[in-house]
C-alpha cells in the first residue's frame, strides 16, 4: 500500500513538473541584421520610437537593418541595439523589428546672400 502511493505521488509531481515547463514562455532571442556595410553614428534608445505600420511615418526613411526575434522581446532591449546601430525608429513586422534612419533634409541655404 506505501510503494502504490509513493508511486502516486511519484507520479504526480512528475506531471506537475511537466506541466510547469510545459507552460513556461519561450526563451527569447534575437538576431541583428544590417543591410549595407555603413556606419551610422549611435542615437539615443529612449528618443527611438516604435512604429506599427509604415503609414505612420513622419517622412522619408531609409530602411537600414532588421532584428529578428523569437520568443516575447523586451522592447526596451530592442530600442538599446537599434539605437547601437543608429537607427531612429523601429517598425514592427511580424517577427522582425525594422531599423529605419529618417533622411536628413539638406539644407539649401547657406550663409551666402541669394541674389534675385
Amino acid at each position: 500500500m506505501k510503494t502504490k502511493c509513493k508511486s502516486i505521488l511519484v507520479m504526480s509531481f512528475l506531471l506537475f513538473v511537466l506541466f510547469i515547463v510545459r507552460c513556461a514562455p519561450a526563451p527569447t532571442t534575437t538576431t541583428l541584421i544590417m543591410f549595407d556595410n555603413e556606419i551610422y553614428p549611435p542615437t539615443k534608445s529612449s528618443k527611438i520610437v516604435l512604429y506599427e505600420r509604415r503609414l505612420e511615418l513622419p517622412t522619408k526613411y531609409v530602411e537600414i537593418g532588421t532584428i529578428k526575434f523569437t520568443g516575447n522581446p523586451n522592447l526596451n532591449d530592442i530600442k538599446t541595439q537599434a539605437a547601437e546601430k543608429g537607427a531612429m525608429g523601429i517598425i514592427l513586422d511580424g517577427n522582425n523589428y525594422i531599423l529605419i534612419r529618417f533622411e536628413q533634409k539638406l539644407e539649401e541655404e547657406s550663409n551666402e546672400t541669394k541674389t534675385i
